[in-house]
């Protein structure tokens, strides 16, 4: 067709139709033809008058997912929308001059924009506008929980008051036990906080726990039988579980036919023959050694002497031992006869291990039950997993004595704390009315010269000029403990668990465009990264003349009294050597090492020097004196500039601490560069790296790390961290191929907002990002919403004040431990010890679930395995010489297991055989009389002696003992007086003594002059 054809075809045309913008989803204002659009400034269609195809298509259906946005909807672009023609009569051609003129194109493009939801089989390219669930349509915002209100809120609770506790109600009320042996369990309705988050149960709930005891095998065990009648026997290890196998020696007489020879050897029925009493036949006694002997449980008649006729009867008494049937079993003991008087009776029978089971609450709701570390004595409450709240524990005694303990942390109303503070001065009052009237009485009545009570709730009664040996723990004077300490495992130097892979949790996998790490060029030498060995130690040292108050962990179980914290002797770090290992680089010089602020001299270790080579820097250091106990900064600074900086903790007693939720946290310096990507689990998680997608790669190490966040930006506590070198970064940006960044798993809880954090020290480093609106071409589609709608991207110069990116977000893949085995056996090592009565390991555990546990193993050279949980004292049955193999069990589920921390410590004790302890002085005169009373509990093997020296004199004199009255479970409160006493003053010493078997306790001692 010619161009005057074309021409007039164009002339004859009908007027263009008027545009409706498909973007605004009504008329566009103002109506103008096709061809105006350009010209008019139609800013959706500006400049794309000959757009084509899928191109086209796009166009319009990016514009109309922004356009509805606010519906609520998904929106579906048909493929089959389009309609492409050659320029004909209808071609409307104002503009000649144009380039393009005449040449074929589409006269019309219809695009028709139709919602849908994902998979209704509806032709066309599906583009997700919105979420809906359920009927409701998904907020792109983080869900309530995590947002920053409500995160700020429970940061404060948990700073302020710990975060964990019951507000009102949640007692645990135990029930009758099922039919088939069930424990039943209700727990009242209630409200709680939980990790600081609030918690509220509307309805009790009944639980039903199949608690199952741990059984360990008694053989053997001997008992003194009354006689052959029926008797009572109690198991020395109660509840006994099952049927006992009980063995007696007992008399049977019977009637043997003598073999048919001369000098036969007839067998007696029974195997376990031990005596013969009597062979007689028609009044004829034979005798043993000349007629006939026993052998083999036969009565042999080869002697020479005389025999029965061959073929004829005779009768045997005998004594054997008997499986006797035991009749009236119980868990305490049974009846069985037939044992003859003074032999033994031996039983051999199973009991249940006594335990503590802890219930806990956690911030879904969720009541799980924390099974203990059975223990045939002293079993230990079992620590409530991180971020759960404990509800109460159960002494599982497997008999009648199983008891509920509301140990649970209570907020204390307001009301409640005035009523506390009136008794308080009530108490007061008292007191100093108290006083006054002891203080005329002692001085002025002329009957009571001296008073002196001490309840032995700590060493701040006793005479402090005065050397003394016993122990006061837990409210009891007890014999002294000598302990000898090795430290385990210190080949472990990182976090163990079970055996994991790393498996993504968490990913934002759009890649568009590329982001800096350093775009503001900060380049300030990066700290480096550093190891010490130990890092923590778990025995401390006291300035005092008593004893270590670590060795109240071998007491633990023994006493619910609790210590006044205003009562504690001041703890000190022990002045041990400390390793170090620094990725400084080569060619750096250490030349400063400080302490918690005090300067310390490093020294090299065996054949390496203090200046850092291509595999880092080796030394070590000893702690300085009379270092307050605690955790401490370690700072380590280079020739050169470079740095280290790290924490070691030195904590003296683990009955007060919840290792399951203890975090190392490292305080990060402000001045370096970081970009940093914000993200929130959903369930609790063990993190253990992150893979992330550089597209250049730098000349600098990059350091990942992962933060807590505050505020909705990344905090200065350090979780956990990994360097990467310029030669592990890949950045092949075809491939597509993500960086691994790994370090050893770290507890995340659920709802709680985390960062990683990169930083590097040069300008060319560069990551992936994801930004709207772009184009992935990895996943070869558009960007059409916020690509990681709860997390955020944020840029920082100095790590203080961060600049969030709205709309763009990290391409990252978060990795998580996945246990492929619930259990894992670690070898500690085998150490000798000497004397040892008690053994005790020390070692700080994360339990994140209920099913978590680390378990400690503890073998003797005769094969005896021990076991006890961390801080759990274990009872030798004898003084033990010789080699202990220790061995941590740990254990979990799937997604959440125990881990041990390094730094562990194996206690070995001695018990002493005394202890003594001395009064301060106490007012007398001439011709006074001392009595002195004092509950004791006396165990068979021990005692308790009262003496008395005069002032002025270096002689103990003994105080008699007067009377015993009984009190309650076995103790005693026993008086002791002496009269004719001539002196001003005197003084009160307790001597004690017993053995490893025989413990004995004081308390409560009163002394008064007379």
């Amino acid at each position: 067709m010619g161009r005057t054809q074309r021409a007039a075809e164009h002339a004859a045309a009908p007027p263009a139709r008027h545009h409706r913008c498909a973007v605004q989803g009504g008329r566009h204002r103002p109506r103008l033809p096709v061809h105006h659009l350009r010209r008019h400034g139609c800013h959706h269609h500006r400049g794309r008058r000959a757009l084509r195809g899928r191109r086209r298509a796009r166009h319009h259906a990016g514009h109309a997912h922004r356009g509805h946005r606010g519906h609520g909807l998904r929106g579906r672009l048909p493929a089959d929308r389009y309609r492409h023609r050659a320029a004909g009569p209808r071609t409307a051609q104002p503009r000649r001059r144009h380039a393009r003129l005449w040449r074929a194109r589409a006269l019309r493009e219809r695009v028709t924009l139709v919602w849908g939801a994902q998979g209704d089989g509806t032709a066309g390219t599906f583009y997700p506008v919105w979420t809906i669930i359920d009927g409701s349509v998904m907020p792109k915002e983080p869900p309530p929980n995590i947002d920053a209100v409500t995160q700020a809120l429970a940061r404060y609770d948990r700073d302020s008051a710990g975060g964990t506790y019951v507000v009102r109600g949640l007692d645990v009320i135990m029930g009758e036990d099922l039919a088939t042996g069930q424990q039943v369990y209700t727990v009242r309705e209630g409200a709680a906080r939980v990790n600081g988050h609030p918690l509220e149960l509307g309805a009790s709930r009944r639980l039903v726990y199949e608690a199952k005891p741990d059984l360990f095998f008694v053989d053997s065990e001997p008992h003194t039988s009354a006689g052959t009648a029926a008797q009572r026997i109690r198991f020395d290890r109660q509840p006994a579980v099952g049927t006992p196998q009980v063995r007696v020696q007992a008399r049977k007489t019977v009637t043997l036919t003598h073999g048919g020879f001369t000098g036969a050897a007839d067998p007696l029925p029974d195997n376990a023959v031990l005596a013969v009493d009597s062979v007689v036949q028609a009044g004829t006694t034979y005798v043993q050694g000349t007629d006939w002997k026993l052998v083999g449980g036969q009565i042999d008649w080869s002697p020479s002497g005389a025999e029965p006729v061959p073929g004829s009867t005779y009768q045997v008494t005998y004594q054997y031992m008997l499986n006797a049937t035991p009749t009236a079993v119980d868990s305490t003991g049974f009846t069985v006869e037939g044992a003859l008087k003074d032999t033994l009776v031996l039983v051999s029978y199973h009991y249940a291990l006594r335990r503590y089971d802890r219930l806990v609450l956690n911030s879904e709701g969720q009541l799980q039950w924390v099974p203990g570390v059975p223990a045939a004595w002293s079993p230990k409450v079992p620590s409530a997993p991180s971020g759960t709240l404990a509800l109460a524990s159960v002494y599982q005694s497997w008999d009648s004595n199983r008891r509920v303990d509301q140990d649970a942390v209570r907020v204390v109303p307001m009301q409640t704390l005035k009523a506390y503070q009136d008794h308080i001065q009530t108490i007061y009052a008292d007191l100093a009315e108290l006083r006054l009237s002891v203080d005329v009485s002692g001085r002025h009545s002329g009957v009571k010269k001296g008073l002196f009570a001490d309840p032995m709730l700590d060493n701040g009664l006793r005479d402090a000029g005065r050397a003394q040996t016993g122990h006061i723990l837990g409210g009891h004077l007890r014999l002294p403990l000598n302990v000898q300490l090795h430290q385990i495992g210190t080949d472990i130097t990182t976090p163990q668990t079970t055996p994991y892979q790393a498996v993504p949790v968490l990913s934002q996998l759009g890649r568009t465009t590329t982001m800096l790490v350093n775009p503001y060029g900060a380049f300030d030498p990066l700290p480096s990264s550093i190891k010490l060995t130990p890092a923590v130690d778990y025995w401390t040292e006291v300035q005092t003349t008593w004893a270590n108050p670590i060795i109240e962990s071998f007491w633990s179980g023994e006493s619910e009294r609790v210590l006044s914290d205003t009562s504690k002797n001041i703890e000190f770090l022990r002045q041990i050597d400390v390793q170090f290992w620094i990725d400084f680089p080569v060619g750096e010089t250490l030349t400063e090492v400080s302490f918690d602020g005090i300067p310390v001299t490093p020294e090299p270790l065996a054949g390496s020097t203090l200046v850092a080579t291509a595999q880092g820097l080796k030394g070590k250091f000893k702690i300085p004196a009379r270092v307050p106990a605690g955790t401490k900064a370690v700072r380590f600074t280079g020739r050169g500039g470079s740095h280290a900086e790290t924490i070691f903790t030195g904590q003296g007693t683990l009955r007060s601490r919840t290792l399951a939720s203890v975090v190392v946290v490292v305080i990060w310096p402000t001045g370096w560069d970081p970009l940093a990507q914000t993200f929130t689990l959903s369930t609790t998680r063990e993190v253990c790296g992150t893979r992330l997608w550089f597209t250049t790669p730098g000349k600098e190490d990059v350091q990942v790390q992962l933060r807590e966040v505050t505020g909705g930006v990344p905090s200065r506590g350090v979780i956990a961290e990994c360097v990467l070198k310029p030669e592990q970064i890949r950045a092949d940006i075809a491939a597509g191929k993500p960086t691994l960044a790994q370090w050893a798993p770290q507890l995340l809880e659920a709802g709680v907002e985390y960062a990683i954090v990169i930083l590097t020290n040069d300008m060319t480093t560069a990551v992936a990002v994801a930004e709207l609106g772009g184009w992935d071409q990895a996943r070869a589609q558009w960007v059409t919403s916020q690509p990681y709608s709860v997390g955020v991207l944020l840029s920082s110069s100095n790590a203080s004040t961060w600049t969030p990116h709205q709309t763009r977000d990290l391409a990252f893949e978060l990795l998580a431990a996945e246990h492929t085995a619930n259990t894992r056996t670690i070898e500690l090592g085998s150490f000798a010890v000497q004397d040892a009565t008690d053994l005790m390991v020390q070692a700080g555990a994360m339990l994140p679930a209920a099913d978590s546990q680390v378990v400690f193993a503890m073998q003797l050279e005769d094969g005896t395995t021990l076991e006890a949980a961390a801080g759990q004292p274990v009872q030798l049955a004898s003084r033990y010489n010789g080699e202990v193999a220790v061995r941590a069990k740990l254990s979990g589920n799937t997604q959440l297991a125990a881990h041990l921390l390094p730094g562990m410590q194996l206690a070995a004790a001695s018990l002493q055989n005394t202890g003594d302890y001395i009064s301060p002085t106490i007012n007398a005169g001439s011709n006074t009389t001392l009595s002195v009373v004092a509950e004791a509990l006396l165990p068979a093997g021990s005692s308790l002696a009262v003496q008395m020296q005069a002032e002025g004199s270096s002689t103990w004199v003994n105080v008699p003992y007067l009377s015993t009255s009984p009190q309650t479970a076995g103790v005693l409160e026993i008086t002791y007086r002496l009269a004719g006493i001539n002196a001003e003053r005197l003084r009160v010493r307790l001597v004690l003594t017993g053995s490893h078997s025989a413990r004995p306790q004081v308390t409560n001692l009163r002394a008064i002059v007379i």
